[in-house]
């Protein structure tokens, strides 16, 4: 339930990326405690990285990177 809840916070901001047959996929996925942001663009993960960390503030948690050299 809460991952949910931290999935669609970081899909309402932008779309993912654009599949060869014209379909935008979501710009995240959830796995048990695992949580993947895939967009085009930097603007769109910082947007995408924005909505998480809010949503995950008012839960009182926090997010680690995994590949934190992925962001710059």
């Amino acid at each position: 339930m809460g991952m949910n809840l931290l999935i669609n916070a970081a899909q309402r901001e932008t779309r993912g990326p654009k599949t060869e047959s014209g379909i935008y996929l979501p710009c995240s996925r959830g796995f048990m405690e695992d949580l993947t942001l895939t967009t085009t663009t930097h603007v769109q993960l910082n947007g995408c990285w924005t909505a998480l960390t809010d949503v995950a503030s008012w839960g009182r948690m926090k997010f680690k990177a995994a590949n934190p050299d992925l962001l710059s």
